[in-house]
């Protein structure tokens, strides 16, 4: 069974599971979504040559049949499900307990029917859904090994506390990808790396301040990801002691649908 939630912006939540004002009637765009596939033709062969893909934007589409009082029950679904307006969408079955965000493009309602049945169409910028628990797995022996059971790769937060000096800080999977940060860290320093789609950064906070240290990045690096299954990320330093690093990094499970 499939159960949904919806919240708004300013944080209201409406359970469908078990509510005796709504019946959800059907849930649409909740599985794996299309892709875009491009392709050119070629004069001297058979169909075409691939050049490229990509995973469109997420429309999920619920039915809804208000019960009871109708009206008020109807009315009631519009603070939720405003036209343009942000709205949360979880999605809950035995394996998977995920969410996804995205804008509300149309709520229609068959005003005439002896059932108003309403329809919202919600569409989801990210195409992917993400579970609602977040994952850690903590530095051993210079070492981050997470276990990443999502559908594909996902970015990740790693955040070292330093608890004396090193200078420079490297990463690297099993894969030989790296990445580098040149800077001298100082007892109690805090960095934060942040390899997620669409909010890629390299922090440091010292107290109450926040630095950028992006112009630090090593030229050769690479925003790592976690690959699903067993993930192994070496850590060294240029200088000073692995003893005075603490590290732990953290990740949500991302799905292509539930």
């Amino acid at each position: 069974m499939l159960e949904v939630k919806a919240e708004n912006k300013i944080g209201e939540v409406l359970d469908f599971h078990g509510n005796a004002n709504y019946v959800l009637m059907d849930a649409t765009g909740v599985t794996p979504p299309g892709a875009n596939i491009n392709t050119s033709d070629v004069a001297t062969k058979d169909g075409s040559v691939f050049n490229s893909s990509r995973v469109a934007n997420r429309n999920i589409v619920l039915t809804i049949l208000p019960v009871g009082s109708v009206e008020a029950n109807r009315i009631n679904l519009y603070k939720y499900f405003k036209t343009k307006q942000w709205v949360k969408l979880y999605f809950k079955t035995a394996t998977r307990n995920a969410f996804t965000s995205g804008y509300v493009e149309t709520m229609e309602t068959a005003l005439f029917s002896n059932q108003e049945q309403m329809q919202v169409s919600v569409i989801c910028p990210d195409p992917y859904l993400m579970d609602v628990n977040q994952e850690e797995a903590d530095m051993n022996e210079g070492h981050l090994s997470p276990i990443n059971d999502s559908d594909i790769e996902v970015g990740f937060i790693a955040e070292f506390t330093f608890s004396g000096n090193v200078t420079g800080i490297q990463l690297r999977d099993y894969r030989n990808n790296y990445f580098g940060i040149n800077y001298l860290f100082e007892e109690h320093d805090v960095l934060r790396i942040n390899t997620l789609r669409g909010e890629k950064g390299i922090w440091l906070y010292q107290g109450s301040t926040r630095k950028n240290l992006i112009n630090y990045l090593d030229l050769n690096s690479q925003w790592l990801q976690l690959e699903p299954g067993f993930n192994d990320i070496a850590v060294t330093i240029t200088s000073g002691s692995l003893e005075n690093v603490e590290g732990t990094l953290y990740f949500r499970k991302v799905y292509e649908g539930v």
